[in-house]
Protein backbone atom coordinates (compact mmCIF):
# COMPACT_ATOMS: atom_id res chain seq x y z
CA UNK A 1 0.00 0.00 0.00
CA UNK A 2 1.53 3.26 -1.10
CA UNK A 3 -1.00 5.67 0.35
CA UNK A 4 -2.93 6.27 3.56
CA UNK A 5 -6.28 7.98 3.99
CA UNK A 6 -6.45 10.28 7.03
CA UNK A 7 -10.13 10.81 7.86
CA UNK A 8 -11.16 14.37 8.78
CA UNK A 9 -14.92 13.96 8.88
CA UNK A 10 -17.80 11.55 8.56
CA UNK A 11 -21.26 12.99 8.00
CA UNK A 12 -24.57 11.16 7.74
CA UNK A 13 -27.94 12.03 6.27
CA UNK A 14 -31.01 9.83 6.16
CA UNK A 15 -29.82 7.96 3.08
CA UNK A 16 -26.12 8.76 2.59
CA UNK A 17 -22.81 8.83 4.42
CA UNK A 18 -19.92 11.04 3.37
CA UNK A 19 -16.30 10.57 4.33
CA UNK A 20 -13.62 13.15 3.65
CA UNK A 21 -9.96 13.38 4.44
CA UNK A 22 -6.43 13.73 3.24
CA UNK A 23 -4.27 11.30 1.28
CA UNK A 24 -0.60 10.79 1.96
CA UNK A 25 1.58 9.09 -0.66
CA UNK A 26 4.77 7.12 -0.04
CA UNK A 27 6.56 4.15 -1.54
CA UNK A 28 5.86 2.90 -5.05
CA UNK A 29 3.05 3.36 -7.54
CA UNK A 30 1.51 0.36 -9.33
CA UNK A 31 0.52 0.75 -12.98
CA UNK A 32 -3.26 0.60 -13.26
CA UNK A 33 -3.68 2.38 -9.93
CA UNK A 34 -2.95 1.65 -6.30
CA UNK A 35 -5.68 -0.44 -4.67
CA UNK A 36 -7.06 0.50 -1.27
CA UNK A 37 -7.70 -3.06 -0.08
CA UNK A 38 -9.48 -1.46 2.88
CA UNK A 39 -9.11 1.98 4.36
CA UNK A 40 -5.74 2.75 5.84
CA UNK A 41 -6.42 5.22 8.62
CA UNK A 42 -3.73 7.64 9.66
CA UNK A 43 -3.98 9.81 12.73
CA UNK A 44 -6.32 9.52 15.68
CA UNK A 45 -10.05 9.22 14.99
CA UNK A 46 -11.01 9.49 18.67
CA UNK A 47 -12.32 13.02 18.13
CA UNK A 48 -14.87 11.85 15.56
CA UNK A 49 -18.39 10.88 16.65
CA UNK A 50 -17.31 7.25 16.37
CA UNK A 51 -14.07 5.45 15.69
CA UNK A 52 -13.91 4.93 11.95
CA UNK A 53 -14.41 1.48 10.56
CA UNK A 54 -15.74 0.49 7.15
CA UNK A 55 -18.78 -0.93 8.99
CA UNK A 56 -19.44 2.56 10.43
CA UNK A 57 -20.40 3.69 6.93
CA UNK A 58 -23.37 1.31 6.89
CA UNK A 59 -22.53 0.85 3.19
CA UNK A 60 -22.08 -2.34 1.23
CA UNK A 61 -21.77 -0.86 -2.25
CA UNK A 62 -19.13 1.27 -4.01
CA UNK A 63 -19.29 5.04 -3.48
CA UNK A 64 -21.95 6.95 -5.41
CA UNK A 65 -19.53 9.80 -5.97
CA UNK A 66 -15.89 10.58 -5.37
CA UNK A 67 -13.95 13.83 -5.51
CA UNK A 68 -10.18 13.43 -5.70
CA UNK A 69 -7.83 16.42 -5.75
CA UNK A 70 -4.06 16.06 -5.81
CA UNK A 71 -1.58 18.78 -4.96
CA UNK A 72 1.73 19.17 -6.78
CA UNK A 73 0.21 19.47 -10.27
CA UNK A 74 -0.79 15.81 -10.68
CA UNK A 75 -4.25 14.61 -11.68
CA UNK A 76 -6.07 11.85 -9.83
CA UNK A 77 -8.62 9.38 -11.15
CA UNK A 78 -10.86 7.38 -8.82
CA UNK A 79 -11.56 3.84 -10.10
CA UNK A 80 -14.46 2.20 -8.20
CA UNK A 81 -14.37 -1.45 -7.20
CA UNK A 82 -17.12 -3.93 -6.33
CA UNK A 83 -17.40 -2.90 -2.66
CA UNK A 84 -17.18 0.16 -0.41
CA UNK A 85 -13.41 0.15 0.04
CA UNK A 86 -11.77 -1.86 -2.76
CA UNK A 87 -11.21 1.04 -5.13
CA UNK A 88 -8.05 2.22 -6.89
CA UNK A 89 -6.45 5.61 -7.33
CA UNK A 90 -4.77 6.32 -10.66
CA UNK A 91 -2.28 9.18 -10.97
CA UNK A 92 -1.80 11.10 -14.22
CA UNK A 93 1.33 13.13 -14.96
CA UNK A 94 0.16 16.47 -16.41
CA UNK A 95 3.40 16.90 -18.39
CA UNK A 96 2.73 13.78 -20.47
CA UNK A 97 -1.03 13.31 -19.92
CA UNK A 98 -0.21 9.65 -19.23
CA UNK A 99 -0.53 7.47 -16.17
CA UNK A 100 2.53 7.26 -13.95
CA UNK A 101 4.80 4.33 -14.69
CA UNK A 102 5.32 1.74 -11.97
CA UNK A 103 7.97 2.92 -9.55
CA UNK A 104 8.60 5.39 -6.77
CA UNK A 105 6.07 8.20 -6.36
CA UNK A 106 7.42 11.56 -7.56
CA UNK A 107 8.66 13.93 -4.85
CA UNK A 108 5.95 16.45 -5.83
CA UNK A 109 3.33 13.94 -4.61
CA UNK A 110 5.08 12.68 -1.49
CA UNK A 111 6.06 16.17 -0.29
CA UNK A 112 2.67 17.82 -0.90
CA UNK A 113 0.32 17.88 2.08
CA UNK A 114 -3.06 18.76 0.62
CA UNK A 115 -4.29 15.78 -1.38
CA UNK A 116 -7.99 15.30 -0.60
CA UNK A 117 -10.56 12.56 -1.18
CA UNK A 118 -14.28 12.80 -0.48
CA UNK A 119 -16.52 9.73 -0.87
CA UNK A 120 -20.33 9.58 -0.81
CA UNK A 121 -22.06 6.29 -0.03
CA UNK A 122 -25.68 5.14 -0.12
CA UNK A 123 -26.51 3.71 3.30
CA UNK A 124 -27.76 0.16 3.75
CA UNK A 125 -31.28 0.95 4.95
Amino acid sequence: MAWTYCINSITHSDTTSEVSGQLQFSGNYSTGGDAAGGFQIGGNTAGLPQFFQTAALHAGQPPLAATLQLDGGYLGVFVPGAGPSNFKLKVINPATNAELAAGAYPAALTAALYHTLRLSYLKNI
